[in-house]
């Protein structure tokens, strides 16, 4: 399993439009993000942005339209721009300037069956938190649904391991109706009845969705408190 992490990173993001390029004590958002990936198992990360002023040391670039659904897409669209030698792609939002990089490393140590999608989940933070998502977990700690309402104990963390010929057809399945009612781009493949295999972390941290968790997690970073 070779794999690389890949970024979808827009300046207009619906709850909170152009958090990639906020600082937090003089590095951006996207920096933090990618700086965090860097520190893992993974030392190859492909930025897919659709403004030039999106930009990350350390992360090779791809320059995007502006015009995909979600970060899936925009990254399946372009997904020649990845050498092909890598055979898995992690795919991580751009707005985790504290992920942890252990968590990472404990996604692509419980990978065992290359062929699945494997994704990570806690305990949600939250209640009537309708910024994140819940994931709904079968017997076997597969995905069944994810939704943004109080419908789990759990919710997802915001990186996600594919098999490349996944990504490669993302774009070709048509997009159920209650994706977009979910505002989860990861919905269609469960749809479409591909196994995502989830594994439990503890001790994450929260993504950048509103302008509450910036001032939250820039009150940590300062602090020290992580």
């Amino acid at each position: 399993m070779n794999i690389c992490a890949a970024i979808p990173a827009r300046m207009a993001s619906e709850r909170l439009p152009m958090k990639m390029i906020m600082k937090i004590d003089g590095r951006t958002v996207i920096q933090r993000t990618v700086d965090q990936v860097l520190r893992s198992k993974i030392k190859a990360v492909y930025l897919f942005r659709d403004s030039p002023a999106i930009e990350a040391e350390g992360a090779t670039v791809v320059d995007t339209l502006h015009l995909y659904p979600n970060g899936t897409a925009r990254i399946s669209a372009n997904l020649a721009a990845v050498p092909e030698c890598f055979s898995h792609i992690l795919v991580v939002l751009g707005d985790q300037p504290l992920l942890n990089p252990l968590h990472i490393g404990t996604l692509i140590n419980m990978s065992h069956d290359e062929k699945i999608i494997n994704a990570l989940y806690t305990v949600a933070d939250a209640k009537n938190d309708r910024t994140t998502g819940k994931i709904v977990l079968n017997s076997n700690d597969e995905a069944i649904h994810i939704s943004r309402h109080d419908i789990s104990p759990y919710q997802h963390v915001s990186m996600v391991l594919f098999p490349r010929h996944i990504l490669e057809i993302y774009n070709k399945l048509s997009t159920p109706i209650y994706q977009e009612m979910e505002s989860n781009e990861w919905l269609k493949l469960l749809y479409y009845q591909f196994k995502m295999k989830a594994f439990f972390v503890g001790n994450v941290e929260r993504d950048v969705n509103t302008l509450d968790d910036l001032k939250i997690i820039k009150g940590k970073i300062k602090r020290g408190s992580l």
